[in-house]
């Protein structure tokens, strides 16, 4: 029993110094910097990252407003189709239902629900993009985690932690559930190129934000009767 807790005891070691050296000089605030940097580089406006879409809704009685993810630069277009499937018919539009708003997850759409109430907050969001991106490959019970081409798996599971930690506290708790596998609706291909440092991978992530934000547009469809 002892010889078994003396290996396990060096095997903990071994695995707390490769984390130590992994993360070595590695902060939340230079991260949230840089991802503010390098969408700023690419026009995103992390302030306003929401577009909110207003229907008049003269024939529709029962009508809720919800979030969607709409195509960048698109908005006329899909507007005129929510108008055209819904208003211009009088239907009952209780849940997002449009053709413009299929195809996205439960949890793909919590995502949306979780930005929307941290919109005021753009650290917060940052935290939560770069948790949607890890969920997928660390955090799902259907993860695919890229070991040949990032950083060991021990170093990613400690910076989502820390991430975590910058998000979460005893107040509220962003997560979703262990069954969702995407939670952001774009895929990123992680087998081109080997990341080899904690630095390199939150910059990877930043730029998987870029080409999300540049691809869909977030907004908050509201009718007003």
């Amino acid at each position: 029993m002892k010889e078994e807790n003396k290996y396990l005891q060096a095997f903990l070691k071994k695995e707390k110094k490769l984390i130590s050296e992994y993360m070595e000089g590695f902060s939340w605030e230079k991260t949230y910097m840089n991802w503010e940097n390098v969408l700023g580089d690419f026009g995103i406006d992390t302030k306003n990252l929401f577009v909110e879409v207003i229907i008049d809704n003269e024939n529709m009685t029962d009508c809720r407003s919800y979030l969607s993810w709409w195509p960048k630069g698109k908005i006329k277009e899909c507007k005129a189709l929510v108008v055209n499937e819904f208003v211009g018919n009088g239907y009952s539009c209780r849940y997002p239902a449009a053709s413009i708003d299929s195809g996205f997850s439960s949890g793909q759409r919590d995502t949306l629900s979780f930005m929307w109430e941290l919109r005021n907050n753009t650290n917060k969001i940052a935290a939560l993009l770069f948790l949607a991106s890890f969920h997928a490959r660390i955090i799902s019970s259907r993860k695919c985690f890229p070991k040949e081409e990032w950083p060991p798996y021990l170093v990613v599971s400690e910076l989502t932690n820390l991430i975590w930690e910058k998000l979460n506290n005893n107040e509220r708790s962003y997560k979703w559930h262990n069954a969702c596998g995407n939670v952001l609706p774009i895929n990123s291909e992680d087998w081109h190129f080997k990341i080899t440092d904690v630095f390199s991978l939150t910059h990877y992530i930043s730029i998987e934000h870029c080409q999300l934000l540049s691809k869909f547009q977030p907004v908050k469809v509201t009718f007003k009767q």
